[in-house]
């Protein structure tokens, strides 16, 4: 029996070390990112802001004058390896929120990581709890607020759109409750309801983190839409839909449900259109 266990346990760390040993290491994965900036003429550049160095891009030598700039937050990124085996490096496998913004198609955006994405070498205040229970914690929300004010001064701009895709999105309402430059809040695929997301999938609380669904009424923004793939499983239309019937009161929101679509697909591909759509261009 003992020679059974132990043969289990044997296979599945094998099993665990294999998949680990196929996916690219954090350098790769910021040199894959390096490589979609360099083809748009984007560059790169960390912020200090808060408890956190924070990797951000955008056009070189851009002023936005009298336009927002828009602000894309990326997701999780690689958050965990399993449900039970969190990542060593948060960096991004796909950078969803990077694609959107290198596809917007007129005014300035411009792309803000999350704590320890793109960190090479990981330094020692990046601990796992940032991107696992703590990834909405007051000390993550702080240094974006404060990022989101470097990158105001930097591309010389009044005011901001936040868009933030899955937990990204998360973190643009929290942003948004806090803040009164923000016109245009887009969540893409976002987890705009951590609580109603944990509960569906029987996870365990974020603890430490905040829950943005607490400081609604505090929501400034001029505008909010809230894009969701008909074929989501991790953030299905529904938690989006419960959160523009909360907002419905308060301000314009808009909410959509896009035929086809997953959490991955096929967002970047079709950008350009959306935002044209959100922006309330033609």
């Amino acid at each position: 029996m003992l020679s059974t266990v132990l043969r289990s346990v044997l296979l599945c760390s094998v099993l665990l070390l294999s998949a680990c040993a196929q996916l690219p290491d954090g350098a790769s994965r910021l040199a894959h990112s390096q490589q979609l900036l360099q083809a748009s003429g984007w560059q790169g550049q960390f912020l200090q802001a808060g408890d956190f160095r924070l990797f951000s891009a955008g056009p070189v030598a851009q002023i936005a004058g009298n336009q927002p700039i828009t602000v894309y937050l990326e997701g999780d990124g690689l958050a965990w390896l399993n449900s039970d085996t969190p990542s060593d490096d948060p960096t991004p496998l796909r950078p969803t929120g990077l694609q959107l913004a290198l596809q917007q198609p007129d005014g300035v955006a411009v792309y803000l990581a999350r704590p320890c994405q793109y960190a090479q070498p990981m330094p020692a205040q990046c601990q796992q709890r940032w991107w696992t229970s703590e990834r909405f914690a007051e000390p993550v929300v702080a240094a974006l607020d404060q990022a989101l004010d470097q990158l105001k001064q930097q591309y010389g701009a009044g005011q901001i759109n936040l868009v933030g895709y899955s937990g990204g999105a998360a973190l643009a309402l929290l942003l948004a409750e806090r803040r009164s430059d923000v016109q245009l809040l887009i969540g893409v695929a976002g987890n705009v309801d951590p609580a109603g997301w944990i509960r569906l999938h029987g996870l365990s609380p974020l603890q430490g983190s905040l829950d943005p669904q607490q400081g609604l009424q505090h929501l400034r923004a001029r505008h909010v839409w809230l894009f969701s793939g008909e074929q989501d499983e991790n953030i299905p239309p529904t938690l989006a839909a419960g959160v523009a019937e909360r907002l419905t009161a308060q301000l314009p929101v808009s909410l959509r449900t896009v035929p086809g679509f997953t959490h991955q697909c096929c967002w970047a591909e079709a950008w350009p259109a959306l935002w044209r759509e959100a922006a309330g261009q033609k």
